[in-house]
Protein backbone atom coordinates (compact mmCIF):
# COMPACT_ATOMS: atom_id res chain seq x y z
CA UNK A 1 0.00 0.00 0.00
CA UNK A 2 1.72 3.22 -1.01
CA UNK A 3 1.69 6.01 1.51
CA UNK A 4 0.53 9.74 0.54
CA UNK A 5 3.36 12.68 1.42
CA UNK A 6 2.61 16.47 0.79
CA UNK A 7 4.57 19.01 2.25
CA UNK A 8 4.53 22.54 3.78
CA UNK A 9 7.32 24.87 4.63
CA UNK A 10 8.83 27.27 7.62
CA UNK A 11 10.96 30.19 6.66
CA UNK A 12 13.46 32.29 8.74
CA UNK A 13 14.81 35.44 7.17
CA UNK A 14 17.01 37.68 8.52
CA UNK A 15 18.95 41.22 7.21
CA UNK A 16 22.78 41.65 8.83
CA UNK A 17 24.31 45.19 8.48
CA UNK A 18 27.21 46.72 9.56
CA UNK A 19 26.09 49.21 12.65
CA UNK A 20 26.78 53.29 11.96
CA UNK A 21 27.80 53.54 15.22
CA UNK A 22 30.31 51.22 15.87
CA UNK A 23 30.23 49.19 12.81
CA UNK A 24 29.64 45.72 14.59
CA UNK A 25 27.22 43.05 12.79
CA UNK A 26 23.40 43.69 13.42
CA UNK A 27 20.32 41.54 12.59
CA UNK A 28 16.60 42.39 12.01
CA UNK A 29 14.38 39.49 11.74
CA UNK A 30 11.32 39.82 8.72
CA UNK A 31 8.77 38.19 10.53
CA UNK A 32 6.77 35.93 8.36
CA UNK A 33 3.70 37.73 7.69
CA UNK A 34 5.91 40.26 5.62
CA UNK A 35 7.11 37.40 3.46
CA UNK A 36 4.82 37.63 -0.13
CA UNK A 37 6.44 34.59 -1.29
CA UNK A 38 10.16 33.00 -1.74
CA UNK A 39 11.36 30.92 -4.55
CA UNK A 40 14.20 28.43 -5.22
CA UNK A 41 15.24 28.06 -8.73
CA UNK A 42 17.65 25.65 -10.28
CA UNK A 43 18.61 25.63 -13.33
CA UNK A 44 20.17 22.85 -14.67
CA UNK A 45 21.44 23.54 -18.00
CA UNK A 46 24.76 25.06 -16.63
CA UNK A 47 23.30 28.73 -17.08
CA UNK A 48 23.71 29.56 -13.24
CA UNK A 49 25.94 26.49 -11.78
CA UNK A 50 24.35 27.44 -8.15
CA UNK A 51 20.31 27.53 -7.15
CA UNK A 52 19.55 31.21 -6.96
CA UNK A 53 16.36 31.76 -4.20
CA UNK A 54 13.80 35.25 -5.31
CA UNK A 55 12.33 36.68 -1.90
CA UNK A 56 9.60 39.11 -1.99
CA UNK A 57 8.58 41.27 0.96
CA UNK A 58 7.16 44.22 2.52
CA UNK A 59 9.16 46.02 4.90
CA UNK A 60 9.57 50.07 6.13
CA UNK A 61 11.13 52.33 4.98
CA UNK A 62 14.23 52.46 7.12
CA UNK A 63 15.10 49.13 6.42
CA UNK A 64 14.13 49.69 2.77
CA UNK A 65 16.96 52.19 2.67
CA UNK A 66 19.26 50.11 4.53
CA UNK A 67 19.24 47.51 2.06
CA UNK A 68 19.23 49.23 -0.62
CA UNK A 69 22.33 51.62 -0.05
CA UNK A 70 24.41 48.27 2.09
CA UNK A 71 24.00 46.00 -0.92
CA UNK A 72 28.01 45.57 -0.71
CA UNK A 73 28.54 44.86 2.73
CA UNK A 74 25.20 43.43 3.98
CA UNK A 75 23.55 39.78 3.62
CA UNK A 76 20.77 38.29 4.49
CA UNK A 77 20.63 34.97 6.75
CA UNK A 78 18.15 32.39 5.34
CA UNK A 79 16.57 29.34 7.13
CA UNK A 80 14.13 27.30 5.01
CA UNK A 81 12.80 24.25 6.52
CA UNK A 82 10.26 21.45 5.33
CA UNK A 83 7.35 19.05 6.97
CA UNK A 84 4.99 16.27 5.67
CA UNK A 85 1.57 17.78 6.56
CA UNK A 86 0.32 14.58 6.22
CA UNK A 87 2.27 12.77 8.28
CA UNK A 88 0.95 12.24 12.06
CA UNK A 89 4.60 12.63 13.61
CA UNK A 90 5.89 15.41 10.85
CA UNK A 91 9.06 16.28 11.73
CA UNK A 92 10.52 19.54 9.87
CA UNK A 93 13.83 19.22 7.85
CA UNK A 94 16.39 21.90 7.68
CA UNK A 95 16.65 22.67 3.59
CA UNK A 96 18.72 25.42 3.62
CA UNK A 97 20.68 27.24 6.34
CA UNK A 98 22.79 30.11 5.21
CA UNK A 99 24.17 33.63 4.32
CA UNK A 100 23.48 35.11 1.12
CA UNK A 101 25.15 37.62 -0.79
CA UNK A 102 22.11 39.70 -2.69
CA UNK A 103 20.72 42.11 -5.65
CA UNK A 104 17.97 44.41 -5.19
CA UNK A 105 15.54 44.33 -8.10
CA UNK A 106 15.36 48.24 -8.57
CA UNK A 107 18.03 49.51 -10.88
CA UNK A 108 17.84 53.48 -9.80
CA UNK A 109 21.11 53.89 -8.34
CA UNK A 110 19.31 56.71 -6.40
CA UNK A 111 16.00 55.64 -5.49
CA UNK A 112 16.63 55.39 -2.04
CA UNK A 113 17.00 59.07 -1.96
CA UNK A 114 13.12 59.32 -3.30
CA UNK A 115 12.06 56.83 -0.30
CA UNK A 116 9.34 58.55 1.77
CA UNK A 117 10.81 57.93 4.93
CA UNK A 118 8.78 60.19 6.96
CA UNK A 119 5.47 58.48 5.80
CA UNK A 120 2.83 57.01 8.50
CA UNK A 121 2.09 53.95 6.33
CA UNK A 122 5.40 53.32 4.73
CA UNK A 123 5.75 49.70 4.01
CA UNK A 124 7.14 48.76 0.80
CA UNK A 125 7.42 46.03 -1.39
CA UNK A 126 10.82 44.79 -2.55
CA UNK A 127 11.99 41.64 -4.59
CA UNK A 128 15.24 40.23 -3.57
CA UNK A 129 18.09 37.93 -5.16
CA UNK A 130 20.10 35.84 -3.06
CA UNK A 131 22.91 33.91 -3.51
CA UNK A 132 25.25 31.56 -1.47
CA UNK A 133 28.02 33.33 -0.24
CA UNK A 134 29.92 30.12 0.69
CA UNK A 135 28.68 28.25 -2.38
CA UNK A 136 29.94 31.14 -4.50
CA UNK A 137 33.60 30.76 -3.12
CA UNK A 138 33.31 26.98 -3.51
CA UNK A 139 32.79 27.47 -7.04
CA UNK A 140 35.68 29.78 -7.94
CA UNK A 141 38.62 28.05 -8.35
CA UNK A 142 41.68 29.04 -10.00
CA UNK A 143 43.60 26.31 -12.54
CA UNK A 144 46.56 26.84 -14.40
CA UNK A 145 49.41 24.11 -15.02
CA UNK A 146 51.24 21.71 -17.27
CA UNK A 147 50.41 17.94 -15.44
CA UNK A 148 52.32 14.77 -16.92
CA UNK A 149 50.99 11.47 -17.52
CA UNK A 150 47.48 12.31 -16.53
CA UNK A 151 43.87 11.01 -17.40
CA UNK A 152 40.61 12.46 -17.55
CA UNK A 153 39.52 11.01 -14.27
CA UNK A 154 42.28 12.92 -12.72
CA UNK A 155 41.23 16.04 -14.40
CA UNK A 156 37.30 15.54 -13.80
CA UNK A 157 38.76 15.04 -10.09
CA UNK A 158 40.85 18.59 -9.49
CA UNK A 159 36.82 20.37 -10.64
CA UNK A 160 35.39 18.24 -8.38
CA UNK A 161 37.76 17.99 -5.50
CA UNK A 162 36.53 19.65 -2.20
CA UNK A 163 32.87 19.82 -2.59
CA UNK A 164 31.23 17.51 -0.29
CA UNK A 165 29.43 14.63 -1.27
CA UNK A 166 29.10 14.39 -5.16
CA UNK A 167 27.07 12.41 -7.28
CA UNK A 168 28.77 11.57 -10.21
CA UNK A 169 28.16 9.31 -13.14
CA UNK A 170 31.45 7.35 -14.25
CA UNK A 171 32.69 8.55 -16.83
CA UNK A 172 32.49 7.40 -20.33
CA UNK A 173 35.81 7.86 -21.90
CA UNK A 174 38.88 7.72 -19.63
CA UNK A 175 41.78 9.55 -22.50
CA UNK A 176 45.30 9.18 -20.55
CA UNK A 177 47.36 12.12 -21.91
CA UNK A 178 51.09 12.11 -21.79
CA UNK A 179 51.58 15.64 -21.16
CA UNK A 180 47.97 18.07 -20.68
CA UNK A 181 48.21 21.88 -20.43
CA UNK A 182 45.75 23.92 -18.44
CA UNK A 183 45.39 27.69 -19.60
CA UNK A 184 44.34 30.06 -17.06
CA UNK A 185 40.86 28.54 -16.06
CA UNK A 186 38.78 30.54 -12.88
CA UNK A 187 36.10 28.13 -12.25
CA UNK A 188 35.50 24.67 -12.03
CA UNK A 189 32.78 24.26 -14.34
CA UNK A 190 35.02 26.69 -16.75
CA UNK A 191 37.82 23.51 -16.41
CA UNK A 192 35.29 20.80 -17.17
CA UNK A 193 33.90 22.45 -20.13
CA UNK A 194 37.51 23.44 -20.94
CA UNK A 195 38.09 19.57 -20.50
CA UNK A 196 34.62 17.91 -22.25
CA UNK A 197 35.92 19.86 -25.28
CA UNK A 198 39.03 18.79 -25.61
CA UNK A 199 37.80 15.34 -25.24
CA UNK A 200 34.43 14.46 -24.18
CA UNK A 201 34.09 12.30 -20.98
CA UNK A 202 30.39 11.21 -21.51
CA UNK A 203 28.49 10.65 -24.91
CA UNK A 204 26.10 13.51 -24.08
CA UNK A 205 26.58 16.81 -22.78
CA UNK A 206 26.90 17.04 -18.83
CA UNK A 207 24.89 18.79 -15.51
CA UNK A 208 27.50 20.08 -13.50
CA UNK A 209 25.44 21.83 -10.58
CA UNK A 210 26.24 22.96 -6.89
CA UNK A 211 23.02 22.81 -4.60
CA UNK A 212 23.19 23.24 -0.81
CA UNK A 213 23.85 20.24 0.20
CA UNK A 214 25.24 18.10 -2.91
CA UNK A 215 26.80 18.62 -6.22
CA UNK A 216 26.15 16.53 -9.23
CA UNK A 217 28.01 15.79 -12.58
CA UNK A 218 26.08 13.89 -14.78
CA UNK A 219 25.48 13.28 -18.42
CA UNK A 220 22.22 14.55 -19.97
CA UNK A 221 20.81 11.37 -20.83
CA UNK A 222 17.57 10.53 -18.53
CA UNK A 223 19.39 7.44 -17.17
CA UNK A 224 19.58 7.56 -13.29
CA UNK A 225 22.64 8.17 -11.59
CA UNK A 226 22.62 6.07 -7.87
CA UNK A 227 22.82 8.87 -5.20
CA UNK A 228 23.92 6.32 -2.15
CA UNK A 229 20.89 7.59 -0.71
CA UNK A 230 18.69 4.77 -0.37
CA UNK A 231 15.62 7.02 -1.73
CA UNK A 232 14.26 6.02 -5.32
CA UNK A 233 15.91 6.92 -8.55
CA UNK A 234 13.07 6.82 -10.88
CA UNK A 235 10.07 9.85 -10.62
CA UNK A 236 7.08 8.59 -13.07
CA UNK A 237 5.12 11.81 -14.25
CA UNK A 238 1.03 10.74 -14.70
CA UNK A 239 -0.30 13.48 -16.32
CA UNK A 240 -4.49 13.16 -16.18
CA UNK A 241 -7.38 14.55 -17.18
CA UNK A 242 -8.71 17.13 -15.39
CA UNK A 243 -11.87 15.15 -14.33
CA UNK A 244 -9.57 12.45 -13.39
CA UNK A 245 -9.92 11.23 -9.92
CA UNK A 246 -5.74 11.21 -9.73
CA UNK A 247 -5.57 14.75 -11.06
CA UNK A 248 -6.73 15.57 -7.66
CA UNK A 249 -3.90 14.06 -5.51
CA UNK A 250 -1.75 15.80 -3.83
CA UNK A 251 1.73 15.41 -3.60
CA UNK A 252 2.91 12.63 -3.90
CA UNK A 253 3.19 8.49 -3.26
CA UNK A 254 6.24 5.77 -3.67
CA UNK A 255 5.34 2.84 -5.31
CA UNK A 256 7.25 -0.49 -6.20
CA UNK A 257 10.26 1.86 -5.36
CA UNK A 258 9.47 4.68 -7.42
CA UNK A 259 8.35 8.18 -6.89
CA UNK A 260 4.46 8.70 -8.62
CA UNK A 261 3.39 12.20 -8.94
CA UNK A 262 0.31 12.29 -10.67
CA UNK A 263 -0.45 15.89 -12.31
CA UNK A 264 -3.59 17.46 -13.43
CA UNK A 265 -2.99 18.07 -17.41
CA UNK A 266 -4.50 21.78 -17.20
CA UNK A 267 -1.19 22.80 -14.97
CA UNK A 268 1.12 21.04 -18.04
CA UNK A 269 2.62 22.48 -21.13
CA UNK A 270 4.13 20.49 -23.74
CA UNK A 271 6.46 22.29 -26.46
CA UNK A 272 7.73 20.94 -29.48
CA UNK A 273 10.70 22.46 -30.52
CA UNK A 274 9.53 22.69 -34.15
CA UNK A 275 13.01 24.83 -35.23
CA UNK A 276 15.04 21.66 -35.10
CA UNK A 277 13.28 20.16 -37.80
CA UNK A 278 14.88 23.43 -40.28
CA UNK A 279 18.11 22.64 -38.45
CA UNK A 280 19.16 19.23 -39.64
CA UNK A 281 18.93 15.78 -40.25
CA UNK A 282 22.35 14.45 -40.26
CA UNK A 283 25.55 15.54 -38.35
CA UNK A 284 29.03 14.84 -39.60
CA UNK A 285 31.25 15.39 -36.85
CA UNK A 286 34.94 15.25 -37.89
CA UNK A 287 38.90 15.27 -36.63
CA UNK A 288 42.03 14.76 -36.81
CA UNK A 289 42.97 11.20 -36.25
CA UNK A 290 41.36 7.62 -37.82
CA UNK A 291 38.67 7.48 -38.20
CA UNK A 292 38.13 10.66 -39.37
CA UNK A 293 34.51 11.04 -39.25
CA UNK A 294 31.34 10.26 -38.08
CA UNK A 295 27.90 10.34 -40.36
CA UNK A 296 24.45 10.07 -38.22
CA UNK A 297 20.79 10.71 -39.02
CA UNK A 298 18.69 12.55 -36.41
CA UNK A 299 15.78 10.83 -35.45
CA UNK A 300 13.35 13.51 -34.76
CA UNK A 301 13.50 15.15 -38.15
CA UNK A 302 11.52 13.36 -40.24
CA UNK A 303 8.78 16.08 -41.04
CA UNK A 304 7.05 15.27 -44.19
CA UNK A 305 8.73 17.77 -47.20
CA UNK A 306 11.30 18.59 -45.09
CA UNK A 307 14.82 18.96 -46.61
CA UNK A 308 17.38 16.97 -45.97
CA UNK A 309 20.39 19.12 -44.37
CA UNK A 310 23.94 18.08 -42.63
CA UNK A 311 25.35 19.75 -39.80
CA UNK A 312 29.12 19.85 -39.91
CA UNK A 313 31.04 19.90 -36.28
CA UNK A 314 34.71 19.91 -35.39
CA UNK A 315 34.24 16.87 -32.90
CA UNK A 316 34.69 13.06 -31.62
CA UNK A 317 31.77 12.86 -30.40
CA UNK A 318 28.83 13.30 -33.20
CA UNK A 319 26.30 11.01 -31.36
CA UNK A 320 26.75 13.36 -28.36
CA UNK A 321 26.06 16.60 -30.37
CA UNK A 322 23.31 14.38 -31.84
CA UNK A 323 21.40 13.60 -29.04
CA UNK A 324 21.55 17.08 -27.51
CA UNK A 325 19.66 17.69 -30.94
CA UNK A 326 17.19 15.42 -30.46
CA UNK A 327 16.33 16.20 -26.78
CA UNK A 328 15.51 19.68 -27.46
CA UNK A 329 13.00 18.66 -29.20
CA UNK A 330 9.79 18.01 -26.40
CA UNK A 331 9.63 20.03 -23.57
CA UNK A 332 7.26 19.29 -20.47
CA UNK A 333 6.76 21.71 -18.04
CA UNK A 334 4.22 21.47 -14.67
CA UNK A 335 2.81 22.78 -11.64
CA UNK A 336 1.93 20.61 -8.62
CA UNK A 337 0.99 21.83 -5.01
CA UNK A 338 1.84 20.64 -1.70
CA UNK A 339 4.85 18.81 -3.31
CA UNK A 340 8.34 18.21 -1.88
CA UNK A 341 10.62 19.61 -4.61
CA UNK A 342 13.73 17.40 -2.79
CA UNK A 343 12.24 14.38 -5.41
CA UNK A 344 13.21 16.23 -8.23
CA UNK A 345 17.56 15.82 -8.20
CA UNK A 346 19.11 15.64 -11.77
CA UNK A 347 20.64 12.43 -11.45
CA UNK A 348 17.09 11.16 -10.90
CA UNK A 349 15.02 9.73 -14.42
CA UNK A 350 12.13 10.36 -15.27
CA UNK A 351 9.44 8.72 -17.29
CA UNK A 352 6.38 10.90 -18.63
CA UNK A 353 2.76 8.98 -19.20
CA UNK A 354 0.38 11.58 -20.88
CA UNK A 355 -3.38 11.06 -21.67
CA UNK A 356 -4.63 11.09 -25.04
CA UNK A 357 -3.36 12.78 -27.84
CA UNK A 358 0.04 13.64 -25.95
CA UNK A 359 0.82 10.00 -24.84
CA UNK A 360 3.06 10.22 -28.18
CA UNK A 361 5.20 12.00 -26.31
CA UNK A 362 5.69 9.59 -23.68
CA UNK A 363 9.05 8.44 -22.72
CA UNK A 364 12.35 9.09 -21.27
CA UNK A 365 13.25 12.35 -19.78
CA UNK A 366 16.29 13.94 -17.90
CA UNK A 367 15.25 17.57 -15.46
CA UNK A 368 16.14 20.93 -17.40
CA UNK A 369 14.85 23.22 -14.53
CA UNK A 370 12.91 23.53 -11.26
CA UNK A 371 11.36 26.09 -8.95
CA UNK A 372 10.18 25.67 -5.63
CA UNK A 373 7.47 28.39 -4.80
CA UNK A 374 6.83 29.09 -0.94
CA UNK A 375 3.64 31.24 -0.45
CA UNK A 376 2.18 32.30 3.05
CA UNK A 377 -1.11 29.77 3.84
CA UNK A 378 -1.87 30.94 8.08
CA UNK A 379 0.06 31.59 10.63
CA UNK A 380 3.83 30.87 9.74
CA UNK A 381 3.48 28.14 7.69
CA UNK A 382 3.80 28.64 3.77
CA UNK A 383 2.47 25.99 0.85
CA UNK A 384 4.73 24.57 -1.26
CA UNK A 385 4.30 24.37 -4.98
CA UNK A 386 6.78 22.56 -7.36
CA UNK A 387 7.15 23.39 -11.27
CA UNK A 388 9.57 21.75 -13.07
CA UNK A 389 10.73 21.37 -16.81
CA UNK A 390 11.77 18.00 -18.16
CA UNK A 391 13.17 17.59 -21.84
CA UNK A 392 12.89 14.57 -23.66
CA UNK A 393 16.10 12.28 -23.86
CA UNK A 394 16.88 10.81 -26.92
CA UNK A 395 15.41 7.58 -27.96
CA UNK A 396 18.85 5.81 -29.24
CA UNK A 397 21.32 4.69 -26.65
CA UNK A 398 24.47 7.06 -28.09
CA UNK A 399 27.14 4.98 -27.01
CA UNK A 400 25.83 2.01 -29.38
CA UNK A 401 25.59 4.75 -31.80
CA UNK A 402 29.20 5.51 -31.26
CA UNK A 403 30.54 1.86 -30.93
CA UNK A 404 28.37 1.09 -34.22
CA UNK A 405 29.92 3.80 -36.05
CA UNK A 406 33.57 3.48 -35.26
CA UNK A 407 33.44 0.04 -35.61
CA UNK A 408 31.79 0.26 -39.31
CA UNK A 409 34.66 3.30 -40.33
CA UNK A 410 37.06 1.60 -38.75
CA UNK A 411 36.00 -2.00 -40.79
CA UNK A 412 36.31 0.33 -44.22
CA UNK A 413 39.58 1.13 -43.61
CA UNK A 414 41.33 -1.53 -42.67
CA UNK A 415 39.44 -4.01 -45.58
CA UNK A 416 40.68 -1.53 -48.37
CA UNK A 417 44.27 -1.39 -47.18
CA UNK A 418 45.53 1.80 -49.05
CA UNK A 419 42.50 1.98 -51.10
CA UNK A 420 39.59 4.74 -50.02
CA UNK A 421 36.26 2.86 -50.22
CA UNK A 422 33.38 4.40 -51.31
CA UNK A 423 31.76 5.38 -48.21
CA UNK A 424 34.90 6.60 -46.25
CA UNK A 425 35.88 8.52 -49.63
CA UNK A 426 31.79 10.51 -48.89
CA UNK A 427 33.05 11.09 -45.90
CA UNK A 428 36.65 12.43 -46.63
CA UNK A 429 34.42 14.49 -49.02
CA UNK A 430 31.87 15.78 -46.30
CA UNK A 431 35.30 16.43 -44.28
CA UNK A 432 36.91 19.00 -46.75
CA UNK A 433 33.33 20.61 -46.70
CA UNK A 434 33.61 20.89 -43.16
CA UNK A 435 37.54 21.72 -43.02
CA UNK A 436 36.38 24.47 -44.80
CA UNK A 437 34.08 26.13 -42.73
CA UNK A 438 35.77 25.29 -39.51
CA UNK A 439 36.00 28.79 -38.88
CA UNK A 440 32.32 29.62 -38.99
CA UNK A 441 30.52 26.42 -38.39
CA UNK A 442 26.90 26.26 -39.55
CA UNK A 443 24.35 24.49 -41.15
CA UNK A 444 24.56 22.77 -45.00
CA UNK A 445 21.57 21.64 -46.97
Amino acid sequence: MSTQHAYKGEITLAFDYKSSVNSSVQREYIASERIKYLMIEYLYENVNILPVVYVSIWIDSDMYTKIVNSNETSKFYLKVKKYDALSKNAISNKVIEDTFTYVVSTTNNNYADNLNINALDAYKGIMIGLVSEEMTNKLRKTYNGIYQKIDQNALVNLATEKLGKTIMAPLKYNKVYPEFVIPPITSRYKLLNYLFENDPFYDSMFTFFMDFDKTYLIPKNGNPVDGKDGIPSTVIINIKNYDAAEAMTDGYTIENGAYVVYVNGINTNTTINNSTSKVSNNIVGYWDTYPATQDLNIDNNNTEGNEIKTMFARSNNAAGIRNEIEAESVIVELLKQNLDGDIFEPNRSYRVSNYGKYSKYDGLYFLMYKREFYSLSSGEEFLINSNIGLKKAAVEETARAITNELRRTTLAVTSTGNTTSSKTKKNSLKSVSASRAAKKTGYVK
